[in-house]
Formats: C-alpha cells, structure tokens, sequence
C-alpha cells in the first residue's frame, strides 16, 4: 500500500499553526503513509520565506517531499473570503494530485499520537470518513443545496450524511468527476460555480459520491472516530478536557481553532499546553505556553488586515443574501 497525498490548507492567519501541524507529523507520522506533502498556499503575497523554511523543516524527515504550491496556480481567486476560497482549493487540487487519494487539512489539525493506516482506511481498503446527522446541525441548509444540486432529496438523506471536517480523505478521480461535471452544468469554471452556489466542499463532494454511485459505502466506511476539536464558541477547560480525553481513548488528531486558542483562559491554556507537551510537540508546557503567547501577539497584528481585507466581499455576500431572501 502506497502512501497518501496529505494537503493542508494555509492563509496568513495560520501560518504557526501549520508549522505546528509540521512539527506533528514529524513526531507521529510515519514515513510511509505519506507519498507527498502538497501545502497550499493561500496568502495573499506568498508565505515569507522565513515562514516558509520554518515550515518545511519542521516537517522532519517528511521535508524532501513538501512542495508548496501557490494558491493561484491550483485556482483562480474568485473571492476574496478566506474560507470559501480554501473549500475551492480543497477540491480544484485534486488536479495536481499524483496518488490515488489525498488527505485535505486544516491547519488546526495537530497529530498528537502515532497515526495508524486505519485511522484513514478500514480493513476492507475502504476510505473513511465519520457522518452523523444533519437534521439541527447549522450546516444543513449546505447540505441540503448540496443535494439539491443533484436533484437529491434532502429528507432522505439528512439524517445520516457525512461528516464535513478534516481530516476527509478524498479519491482523486471522484473529485475530477465532479469538477468536470459541474463545470458541464454550469459552463463556467469549477470555481466560479462553487461560489455561485453557495455549498461546502465536502458536502458537494459527498453529494456528488450519492448521486453517481447512489451508495456511498461502496467507496467509504462512514465509520471514523473523528477528530475531536477545541471551538471558538466554547473555548473553555472543560472543552479542552474533553478533547484531551477523546484523544487518549485513541484518537489521533486534535484541533484547536485559532480563535478558541486566542479566547481561552489562563486554566484552559494551561490544560492544552500540558497536553501537546505530554505528546512530544514542545520540550514542556513552559515551551507550549510561549508558542501561544507568541501566537495570540501574530493573531492580533494580523486579523485587523485581514477583516479590512475582506469587508467588501462580505458585505457583498450579505447583499446578495437579503436580496435572495
């Protein structure tokens, strides 16, 4: 079995958080689950080249097969918010995959123990993926265009649908099928309907798997743990406990975001710090407490930029949403 094409995702704002993921994978992923590291780089001006060196060497003994690749060499920008932008990349790169299947990333996903094939592929060589329902979940009105846009039936299938965080690992040809027949329907580029549509990545792309094969299990194992995540709407310790707790029943992957990192208290940081310090990402909780530290300073001289950045595509987006209402 060959290794997987893993693809993280970056803009200026995560840049410490994905040489954080780097120093993960150089800790506890081993050298032959990964074929090739392929980061993208969504910032505006390129990552700096002390970023960028950063990065790669803290990828370890994965470095030589790190390529990073400019956001606008994999997709032409058709809008200015970051994290639709990174949804279309997470898709359109499936063009400049050479393995079978890949791995799309969030910067905040931190690998905090040894990571197993089958965390990604079940017994049977079927992909995994988690699913849960969708019937309160405040995606459901994504899930259901993504449906929609395959003439499928939200009813019958909200109730157990997959999940749309990462890690998901995708199949390359699936995603190329389904950038070629979008762009069929829509006769315009991938990107440009994407945004048009107003869906999420692996919604459609989920949707697209039960419209062309009407049973996903043919491909998936929607039977993945999960990745257990720190929020921004409850950054709190018993958030924090609790994804400590999920990780240490075996889970490999946990995922601060970088909000809930900027949000939380003095006992909630302490707890996290303790934590990446116990599973080898720090020398101790001391050296933990500094990266975050430093973290929250870049946070703040950067989300300013980035709000000013983005005002005009988000009041564009709120127009178009009132109008359509």
């Amino acid at each position: 079995m060959s290794g997987d094409t893993f693809v993280p995702v970056v803009f200026e704002l995560e840049l410490p958080l994905l040489e954080l993921q780097a120093r993960s994978f150089a800790r506890h992923v081993a050298p032959e689950l990964v074929e090739r590291v392929l980061v993208l780089d969504n910032t505006r001006h390129g990552i700096p080249a002390r970023w960028r060196d950063a990065i790669v060497t803290a990828y370890g003994v994965h470095a030589p097969r790190v390529d990073v690749v400019a956001a606008r060499d994999v997709a032409p920008p058709v809008t200015a918010l970051g994290w639709t932008s990174q949804q279309v990349l997470k898709l359109a790169v499936a063009r400049h995959v050479r393995t079978d299947r890949y791995v799309a990333l969030d910067a905040k996903n931190v690998v905090v123990r040894p990571l197993e094939a089958g965390y990604l592929r079940g017994p049977d060589g079927r992909s995994r993926v988690g699913a849960h329902p969708y019937t309160h979940h405040p995606l459901r009105p994504s899930v259901e265009r993504a449906l929609a846009y395959f003439g499928l039936d939200a009813g019958d299938h909200l109730a157990h649908f997959p999940a749309t965080v990462t890690p998901f690992v995708l199949h390359t040809q699936e995603v190329l099928g389904l950038l070629d027949e979008v762009e069929r329907r829509d006769g315009t580029t991938f990107e440009r309907a994407f945004v048009r549509h107003d869906v999420t990545e692996f919604a459609l792309y989920a949707a697209w798997l039960t419209w062309r094969h009407v049973d996903r299990s043919s491909i998936y194992a929607e039977d993945q743990p999960g990745c257990p995540t720190v929020w921004p709407g409850r950054p709190t310790r018993a958030a924090v406990d609790e994804a400590v707790r999920a990780a240490g029943s075996g889970l490999p992957v946990l995922s601060v975001h970088r909000t809930a990192l900027v949000r939380m208290d003095d006992d909630a940081t302490a707890a996290l710090c303790a934590f990446w310090a116990g599973a080898g990402l720090f020398t101790d909780a001391a050296a933990a407490r500094a990266y975050v530290d430093d973290y929250r300073r870049f946070f703040g001289r950067q989300v300013w930029a980035k709000r000013a950045r983005e005002a005009p595509a988000r009041l564009a987006r709120r127009v178009r949403e009132r109008v359509g209402a």
